[in-house]
């Protein structure tokens, strides 16, 4: 692999170009300790002596720090340590480190995330929130159907009272129509107030 450009991002840090490609973010003094120079050549053995000692530790610390702050999506954290400099095999590798300790986890963010919004925002309005941090629609649904909405058991107890009620009004009604007025033609005054009572208890 040669060194087709050094870049400076600061008076302390330099882009490192491999190819046609960005390759690396170091500090000026690491580059100068790995010989790294333009149109020099680096070996996968210096690559990866690179990658060990300086890239995977400092990408793992970067993503623990932005983890103290607030939770992260999977695909947040890459775009995070992306947008930093860090190559795609030390990013795969954090992202499993990170993955396998729980310290990013979708499901879990989601949950979270539904139980934080869910008496403020409707379902609709969180799952595009999450779809724009990354999350994947089966893992949406699957949080959605775990966490229902108590506004969704609630409507849904309330449709099963009211229907219950008007099967309530329906028996009333057939009741009053026969065996009510069939008592009264029987002198049997008392049925009336039954009858009230009746219609109380359906209220």
């Amino acid at each position: 692999m040669t060194v087709t450009a050094i870049v400076p991002v600061d008076k302390n840090k330099c882009k490192v170009f491999l190819g046609e490609d960005f390759a690396f973010v170091l500090y000026k003094s690491e580059a100068a300790r790995f010989h790294i120079e333009e149109e020099n050549d680096l070996s996968e053995q210096t690559y990866e002596k690179i990658k060990e000692e300086i890239l995977l530790k400092r990408a793992r610390d970067r993503a623990l720090y932005l983890l103290q702050s607030q939770g992260r999506t999977k695909a947040e954290m890459i775009q995070k340590l992306q947008k930093d400099g860090y190559p795609d095999d030390v990013i795969r590798e954090v992202m499993s480190f990170l993955e396998e300790y729980h310290f990013v986890d979708d499901s879990s963010y989601t949950e979270n995330y539904i139980h934080v919004n869910k008496s403020r925002k409707s379902p609709r309005q969180i799952v595009f929130e999450l779809q724009q941090k990354g999350v994947d629609k089966d893992t949406i649904s699957r949080m959605l159907e775990e966490n229902r909405y108590c506004g969704d058991i609630l409507t849904q107890v309330a449709a099963v009272e009211s229907a219950l009620q008007a099967f309530g009004y329906a028996i009333l009604k057939e009741h009053m129509e026969t065996c009510v007025v069939e008592e009264i033609r029987k002198g049997n005054t008392a049925i009336v107030d039954e009858a009230v009572e009746l219609v109380k208890k359906l209220k």
